[in-house]
């Protein structure tokens, strides 16, 4: 494995991702302004309700596709072509029944319609990503980088284009759609430079590989159960208006995903292959990513605690009051997302994706349970306390996991330089609480990170790596 190509690779997906994600967030701004706090939560829970049921698409093909590629790359496109037969056939169906589903809901006509464009927009979302899933395990990330933008910059142009022009929900999801299909078509013309496209069916083979791909299935399915059933519980039994204001606060942090996706897909491949060849490296691996995923989420979390209402206000304006309340709830479920992600990843790495199954499992039960609780009594801070819960349940466990499995290192070592620098960047907001946000942000992360380095929390090869890859990017 060459090191500086995993950093290469983290540094294409972390600048798509950013930008992607930043796009994403000005289209949400754009929405909130426009459409107001129902309309707000009637886009939620459109996506909401399409991706609880899209997980079924997948059956965790395109992960154990990764995984197995990435072993053997001669294997590409005898995988790919059977692999694809069955996200085919996979798509249209749930396609068909989500469009079915909502009409059992008590959503406007307006959502309904919404829902039925988004499903079919999702059905070619899925085959784009089968075709992305061959450059991941190819570890060619630059056109996963662009495909990514692309799709994105296209979503927001029509989509603020649509709503500019009045025509709602319904011309914002064909502003989805449509991009979806675009990036789609281009995905199949690149990916032809790698591999061939065709159909197959084999059937024996598709039986195996689906019955080791379940796992990874069950932990989809129980993610999307627990990441997007508050949404859902919310407007169903509070309203379009709580969800707005919930979602709010939970896009926010959900524009900062990007650090961990980014770091997962680059490494992924390379554990994978590491779980075979050398797994000291793996360790190190795991633990170096460990490491820099906590000194990122860690001060985060201490930062938008202390800045939440000053945040929510600024972004969203005082017709989103009570925001910052399950922001401040919701950034620690955040924490917990940084480092459980990774471990369950190295997981599925290193063959023990039952492991994360069952994780995810029990979380999936947990939370749902918690928002039945919760929810009634508290509405939407209820469904944030019930998913901090749930992602420190899932964090716990993991890292028990990986522990047991000779993945274990110094915890107390690895939290220590963090700590203490978040500490020194609390007293620093602290002093400057009476300056403007846009201030109060840039020197915080300035004096969380010059302290991290002071006292040795930076290691040189990193600076390195990243001096070896601006000079490539410039």
């Amino acid at each position: 494995m060459r090191v500086f190509s995993v950093f290469e690779n983290i540094g294409f997906l972390f600048v798509s991702d950013v930008i992607s994600r930043l796009l994403s967030f000005g289209l949400f701004l754009a929405i909130a302004h426009t459409l107001g706090k129902s309309g707000l939560g009637d886009y939620s829970f459109i996506f909401a309700f399409v991706g609880l049921l899209v997980v079924f698409n997948d059956l965790g093909i395109q992960v154990l596709f990764v995984r197995d590629v990435a072993k053997n790359l001669a294997r590409t496109s005898y995988i790919l072509k059977n692999t694809l037969s069955m996200k085919v056939l996979l798509g249209l169906i749930v396609a068909f029944l989500t469009a079915v589903a909502v009409n059992f809901t008590n959503v406007s006509a307006e959502v309904v319609l919404s829902v039925y464009i988004v499903a079919l927009a999702t059905f070619f979302f899925s085959l784009k990503t089968m075709f992305l899933a061959v450059f991941y395990a190819h570890e060619r990330m630059l056109f996963v980088a662009f495909a990514t933008m692309l799709e994105m910059f296209l979503a927001v142009v029509l989509g603020v284009s649509a709503i500019i022009s009045g025509y709602g929900l319904v011309g914002l999801s064909f502003a989805f759609l449509m991009s979806y299909f675009v990036v789609f078509v281009v995905s199949i013309v690149a990916v032809r430079r790698l591999t061939t496209i065709s159909f197959g069916f084999n059937l024996d083979f598709q039986k195996r590989f689906l019955r080791s791909s379940l796992p990874f299935w069950f932990s989809g399915l129980f993610m999307a159960i627990y990441f997007r059933i508050d949404t859902v519980m919310i407007s169903l039994i509070k309203g379009s208006a709580e969800t707005g204001l919930y979602n709010a606060s939970y896009r926010l942090l959900d524009a900062l995903y990007f650090i961990p996706s980014a770091v997962i897909g680059a490494v992924f491949p390379a554990m994978s292959r590491l779980h075979v060849k050398n797994k000291n490296v793996l360790r190190s691996l795991y633990r170096k990513s460990f490491y820099y995923l906590l000194a990122i989420a860690l001060p985060m979390g201490v930062g938008v605690t202390m800045l939440a209402e000053r945040l929510t206000l600024f972004i969203f304006g005082s017709g989103f009051s009570g925001t910052h309340l399950a922001l401040q709830i919701l950034i620690w479920a955040l924490v917990a997302i940084f480092l459980s992600s990774l471990t369950g990843f190295l997981m599925n790495a290193v063959n023990k994706q039952l492991l994360f199954t069952l994780t995810t499992a029990f979380a999936a039960l947990l939370n749902v349970a918690l928002n039945l609780f919760f929810i009634p009594l508290w509405s939407y801070i209820g469904a944030a306390i019930s998913t901090v819960m749930t992602e420190f349940f899932v964090l716990i466990l993991l890292v028990y996991f990986a522990r047991k499995n000779s993945y274990a290192f110094d915890m107390f070592r690895t939290l220590l330089k963090p700590v203490a620098a978040t500490a020194f960047m609390a007293v620093v907001i602290f002093a400057l609480l009476n300056f403007h946000i846009m201030l109060i942000v840039p020197v915080a992360a300035t004096a969380y990170f010059v302290m991290l380095f002071l006292i040795g929390g930076l290691e040189k090869e990193e600076f390195h790596l990243l001096k070896g890859y601006l000079k490539r990017i410039f």
